[in-house]
Order: C-alpha cells, then structure tokens, then sequence
C-alpha cells in the first residue's frame, strides 16, 4: 500500500507511484495488462513521461490535461510531440554513449 495523504476529514486518500524505476507509466498498485492503445501509443506516453522529468513545458502539459484544465489532445500538438521525440533520441544517444 502507498502513503496517504490527509483530505481535511476523517478519511485519507491512498498515495500511489504514478510511475516505476524505467519511467513506464503504471499503478503500482493496480494489477492489469500493459495494452492501453497500441504500441506506439504506449511508447509515446513512456517518451512523454520521461520528457516530463528534462521539460518544464511538457510536465505543465501533462499537469493540466490532469486537472481538467486542457483537453487531452494538447498532448499531441506539435511543439509537445517535438519535445517528446527530442528527448527521446537525447535519451538513445546518452544510453549509446554508455555503450562506448
């Protein structure tokens, strides 16, 4: 079980990691299957994910399709996907270089 967190009554909300130690996003504590849309869905939301943690600009995106203040599909505009696949391949070409 996650911690809590006080709602300012009585009860507490469960705390649950939102993502796991490769940056996938996951409930730790939900059992279910990996499959949400496709392939390349599932790899855009790790990449976005992950472009989260290295852009400010792309975890206020995240933040407010969260809290209902944007709709979803900004997630998908151009200058967020730019980021994601920039992050991306910085991500590849820092993990090739480990190689080396």
């Amino acid at each position: 079980m996650g911690s809590t967190a006080g709602t300012g009554s009585f009860a507490s909300t469960p705390v649950t990691k939102i993502t796991d130690l490769r940056g996938d996003p996951c409930w730790t504590e939900v059992e279910c299957s990996r499959v949400l849309f496709s392939p390349r869905s599932n790899w855009y939301l790790v990449n976005l994910t992950i472009c989260a943690q290295l852009e400010s600009s792309a975890a206020t995106a995240i933040e407010n399709v969260v809290s209902f203040a944007a709709s979803p599909q900004t997630l998908v505009e151009p200058r967020v996907v730019a980021r994601v696949l920039t992050a991306a391949f910085r991500v590849a070409w820092l993990e090739i270089g480990r190689c080396d």
